[in-house]
Order: structure tokens, then C-alpha cells, then sequence
């Protein structure tokens, strides 16, 4: 077929790829492991306070158990987005991932009672993490259809924000926080116990999700007309042969596939710009749940727990709807820019109620806000980016755009560690950064180049 024949092209945009049921299985199996994964990063956030005591460790240095998360993805990710792209593939990608998770709650069950090696245990979910936080798209990418794409990505992002959520809500569900008899509050050990244990579980079940149902990097034909161009070796580098009705066949050339060292270098090339701004945005985004019970000192630990729930599970349903939005009028620019829109007023928001009086009311909406409004600019916003550096590999092109939002949450974390009250000031910084990011993004040309068939 002659890429110039307006024919042949009419009748190659009418051609149906075929989807396998198969690619459901994919994503559930991977998103029990990528929520697992958030569960664990954001663990010790409800009770930084009784669990700093308990280890005889300072604040700072529990703290510092959510931001190794993201300082080893920095490092780690590029040698393990390589790995997937170049060497193990996808699905041993997701099996290595899903090991060293497992191998890491399993440290932190059993040396529960020495920071040290919770701090071990915590180090490799760190590893584990940069094997599955950029894949949603690659995965979105190989499985699933042109239309379904941002769907499939947000439901894979989603799950770690759902992982979170869970997170950050075990103080309502379970009694972690007991009063002692002097009045103070202080770490319910057997309930530390069965917490751990049920993670460990999780952590195994996702495990053998991901070893049974993930056995091959996307199915046996192409699902979109992008995947058919610069999709995965197992669809041949030759001319694919496609079904144009009424018995004739046209066939379509796949395009120069780009390196994995190619591909990191094209979004620094076609939308550096977009790096930075989605870098600060999402780094907010992370960053905010490791402080949320530190600014509400004076709430029971029931109501922190709401509070952190609110903000991830309007993030969840951020992502899911913003992701069909986007899926259906595929204006990406567009829908980014007022999800960034939203998040500052929304912060604002939550600066005002901290400065103001406090009200709960006040907080618990504007935090809501704030979470789905970023949540969904996490989804959208890699969609942006891919389609925006097609011909490029998703997961590297995933891994640049995450690497730099936890290079930038990394440093948030860092310098909320460090003071000795997280209060409305921090909240001033975190908003600075944000309209700092909405103004590059209206500063941003973008033009999405990946095909929409």
C-alpha cells in the first residue's frame, strides 16, 4: 500500500483491529500489583508521630520512607524501563516488578520492629516501583484500542492512586493509633501486625496475578493502527497484512521503530517544556498525601484518614471520567490545561481554609478538588506526552514524564521533612509551583502526532 494513495489511506482508516478479551486480565493483573505498590510507599503517612517513637527515629526519617520511593525511581527507572524495552520485555518486566515487591513486604512483615529493616523492605518496593509506574501506557499501547487507550491508562494509573487511598485511610478502618493510660497516643502493635500481614498478602496475590495472566508483551495481532506501525518485534518487521472488506487486503508498513536511547531523547527534543510542567504538577500531586495528616495535628486520627481518602478517591474518579472525555474527543491540550486550572484553584482553596479557621468542611472539599483535578492531569497528561512523541516507545517516553514528577515530589517530601511544623506555608510553596506549571502549560504548542485509528 502507497502511504500516498488517499484511497488506500480511506480504506486503511476504515480497517477494525481485532481485540482480545485477554487485554482485561492484563490490566486487572497489573493493577492489583500497582496498587499494592502505592499502598505500600504511603504506609507509615497516617502515623508518622506513634511510629517515630516506636523506632526511636525522628519524623524526618520516617518521612524519608515515602521519598526513597521516589529518589530510587529517579536513578532506577532508566535501567529498568531499558530492561523492559530492550531486554525482558513487558511481561517479565511486570514478573521482576511483582518479585521484588513481594520480597520487599515480606522484609517489612518480619523486621516490623526495626526501622532499619522496614527501611530495607521499603528500599526494594522502591526498586519494584520503577518496573510498573510508566508502564500503564505501554501497556494501554500494546493491548488495547486507539479509542481505548486513555481509558486503559487511566484505569492503570488509578489503581495506584486507589492504592493510596487505602493507605491513607487505615487509621478509619483500623484501630493502628491506641490512647495509652497516661492520655498520649501511641502504635497498636498487634494491629501494626495484621496490617503488614494483609499487605504481604496482597502483595503475594498480585504476584501470582501477574505471573499467570501476563505471559506475553500484547497479544497476537495488532489492537490500533499506532501499535501495527511501531509495535513490539512479535508482529514482524515485515508488511502486515490487514483485511479491507469485500475480500481484497491492503497492507501497512511499519514504520522506523525508534531505540529505547532514541526514545528518552524525544521529549527533551519535541516538548521539554511539557517535561518540566508535568514533572512539577504530578511531583505536587505526590507529594501532598505525606503531609496531609501533619497539617490537621489536631484531628482524630478516624477524620486524617478521611481526609487522605477523600483526596485520593476523587482522584480516582477524576482519572477514570477525564480519561473517557478524553477518549471520545481526544482533546488532550485542552482538557490538561483546566485540570491544571482546577488543581490551583483548588490548592488555593485549601491555603485559605488552613489561614482561615480551619473548617473542616472547607478542607475536606478543597482537598477533594485538588485531588481530582491532578489525579486526572497524572492520566491525561501522559496521553498528552505520548501522543505528542510518537513514534516513541510509551514506557520510556512514561518514564521521563514520572521520573521528573518524583524528582520534583522527592524534593517537596525533603523539605516538608525537614520542618519542624508543616503548616500553610508549605501549601503557599506547593501552589507556586502548580501556577508555575499551568503557565508553561499555556505557554506549550502541542500537536498530537500518534494516529487516532
Amino acid at each position: 500500500m502507497s502511504h500516498k494513495d488517499p484511497t488506500a489511506l480511506d480504506r486503511h482508516q476504515q480497517q477494525q483491529y481485532q481485540l482480545y478479551p485477554q487485554r482485561w486480565l492484563v490490566l486487572f493483573s497489573f493493577a492489583a500489583l500497582s496498587l499494592d505498590s502505592a499502598w505500600m510507599w504511603i504506609t507509615w503517612a497516617p502515623m508518622v508521630d506513634e511510629v517515630a517513637h516506636f523506632w526511636k527515629v525522628s519524623k524526618g526519617q520516617v518521612d524519608g520512607l515515602s521519598a526513597i520511593y521516589m529518589s530510587i525511581y529517579v536513578v532506577g527507572s532508566f535501567p529498568a524501563i531499558w530492561l523492559i524495552v530492550n531486554v525482558v520485555g513487558l511481561a517479565r518486566g511486570l514478573w521482576i516488578g511483582a518479585l521484588l515487591n513481594f520480597m520487599g513486604a515480606l522484609t517489612r512483615y518480619f523486621g516490623r520492629s526495626d526501622y532499619s529493616w522496614v527501611y530495607v523492605g521499603t528500599l526494594c518496593c522502591a526498586f519494584a516501583q520503577t518496573f510498573t509506574l510508566a508502564t500503564p501506557p505501554l501497556i494501554s499501547g500494546n493491548w488495547f484500542g486507539a479509542h481505548e487507550r486513555a481509558t486503559a491508562t487511566s484505569l492503570g494509573v488509578l489503581a495506584n492512586q486507589f492504592g493510596t487511598a487505602l493507605g491513607l485511610g487505615s487509621t478509619i478502618v483500623l484501630d493502628l493509633i491506641a490512647t495509652q493510660g497516661d492520655g498520649n497516643p501511641a502504635l497498636n502493635l498487634k494491629c501494626l501486625e495484621f496490617y503488614l500481614a494483609t499487605q504481604l498478602l496482597v502483595a503475594g496475590t498480585a504476584a501470582g496475578l501477574v505471573f499467570i495472566f501476563i505471559t506475553s508483551d500484547g497479544p497476537p495481532t495488532p489492537p490500533s493502527e499506532a501499535a501495527a506501525s511501531k509495535g513490539p518485534a512479535r508482529w514482524g518487521e515485515q508488511e502486515l497484512l490487514l483485511d479491507a472488506g469485500d475480500g481484497a487486503h491492503e497492507t501497512l508498513q511499519k514504520s522506523d521503530s525508534l531505540s529505547y536511547f532514541e526514545s528518552v531523547q524525544v521529549p527533551f527534543k519535541k516538548t521539554p517544556i511539557f517535561v518540566l510542567l508535568f514533572g512539577i504538577a504530578v511531583g505536587v500531586f505526590y507529594a501532598i498525601p505525606s503531609f496531609l495528616s501533619q497539617l490537621v495535628p489536631t484531628w482524630s486520627p478516624k477524620s486524617r484518614g478521611w481526609l487522605g481518602v477523600l483526596y485520593q478517591l476523587t482522584g480516582v474518579l477524576g482519572s477514570f471520567i477525564l480519561g473517557r472525555v478524553v477518549d471520545i474527543y481526544q482533546r488532550h491540550k485542552q482538557v490538561s490545561t483546566l485540570l491544571l486550572i482546577g488543581g490551583a484553584a483548588s490548592l488555593s482553596g485549601v491555603l485559605w481554609a488552613l489561614l482561615k479557621d480551619g473548617s473542616s468542611v472547607r478542607l475536606f472539599l478543597a482537598t477533594s478538588g485538588v485531588g481530582f483535578c491532578l489525579a486526572a492531569f497524572n492520566t491525561v497528561g501522559i496521553e498528552l506526552g505520548t501522543a505528542m512523541t510518537y513514534p516513541a516507545d510509551e514506557a520510556a517516553v512514561a518514564g521521563i514524564f514520572e521520573c521528573f514528577a518524583e524528582l520534583v515530589g522527592s524534593v517537596l517530601v525533603t523539605m516538608g521533612g525537614r520542618l519542624k511544623t508543616v503548616d500553610s506555608s508549605f501549601i503557599l510553596i506547593q501552589l507556586g509551583a502548580l501556577l508555575a506549571s499551568l503557565f508553561l502549560m499555556l505557554c506549550l504548542q502541542a500537536e498530537a502526532l500518534r494516529p487516532m485509528n
